[in-house]
């Protein structure tokens, strides 16, 4: 495809004015063209942007700077043999070279070449482990060949990554894609929960909570039916049902397990619903049970909790 004579004019303009400009207009140059760069690669358009490449070399731009969006515009031109070999050119060089084995990865799934396509979200994993991208590609492409299991538990990798990260909406809509897999994954049903528990869509996380029950009972999870009853009164008293928030942390708390793991935690909202619902002889009780376990901090934590 021939180039826009103007494209042209403009870039040999460019060459010869880049010599005698100073360094901070330069640097302004650069991020102008480095944002129209990316507005072509959002719109699809190839050929402009290999035109704003060819600017940004006459800039003395390092290539394996923009190696991916090098690659990316010749893959939409179809040129996908010369994507590649972009991508293979400059992953020794770049400093993140998952980013490039990811997109070497998408390049090879567009070509029809399954198994590259699997390799090279493989080492970009292997590059780096916490780059939740790769594993949704992988999920996508198993999601693909209706190999589910497979499927599954990369999109599971990268739902804990973006829950680590606290990357709550990402976490959220990929613990709903696992579901529509295996509508029983109990795993996924907790990030859910907790999803809508950090966006504030309380009565969504309660309806959740009871389904995780129900599965919890069907599976035979008796302590992550506990733990459930722990998040369940968390929930309960964001819904300002303090009595019934209550009644499921002391139930929660009657599991040892839960207990140990959430005890502190209980305490203080048990403290907080009983001021809240006006009996501070019993909410002064449960206080200094926190107390016992973190002093400094239980006062804090209670405080915090009144102010919802």
């Amino acid at each position: 495809m021939r180039r826009n004579i103007i494209y042209i004019i403009a870039l040999i303009f460019l060459i010869f004015s880049c010599r005698n400009i100073k360094q901070e207009n330069k640097d302004t140059i650069i991020e102008q063209l480095i944002d129209s760069l990316n507005t072509y690669r959002e719109s699809g358009n190839g050929e402009r942007m290999l035109f704003m490449i060819d600017s940004l070399k006459t800039m003395n731009v390092n290539m394996s700077d923009i190696a991916m969006e090098n690659a990316v515009a010749y893959a939409y031109l179809g040129d996908f043999d010369k994507s590649i070999q972009v991508l293979k050119d400059s992953i020794g060089v770049s400093s993140k070279p998952q980013l490039l084995y990811n997109e070497l990865g998408s390049i090879y799934r567009i070509k029809g070449d399954t198994a590259k396509a699997i390799l090279a979200y493989k080492q970009a994993i292997n590059c780096n482990p916490n780059y939740a991208r790769p594993y949704i590609n992988l999920a996508e492409l198993y999601k693909s060949k209706n190999e589910t299991e497979l499927a599954i538990n990369n999109y599971m990798e990268a739902v804990r990554l973006f829950a680590e990260f606290e990357h709550y909406e990402e976490m959220g809509i990929y613990a709903g894609e696992i579901l529509h897999l295996d509508s029983t994954n109990l795993e996924a049903h907790k990030f859910l929960q907790y999803y809508y528990y950090k966006e504030g869509d309380s009565r969504m996380a309660l309806a959740v909570s009871f389904e995780i029950d129900e599965l919890c009972v069907k599976q035979n999870r008796l302590e992550d039916g506990y733990a459930n009853m722990y998040f369940m009164g968390m929930i309960l008293y964001n819904m300002e049902k303090y009595e019934q928030s209550i009644s499921l942390m002391h139930q929660a708390s009657e599991n040892e397990t839960t207990a140990k793991e959430y005890g502190y935690s209980i305490c203080c909202y048990v403290s907080a619903s009983y001021r809240k619902l006006g009996y501070n002889e019993k909410a002064n009780y449960f206080l200094d049970l926190a107390k016992e376990v973190n002093e400094e901090e239980a006062e804090v934590y209670v405080s915090e909790l009144l102010k919802k």
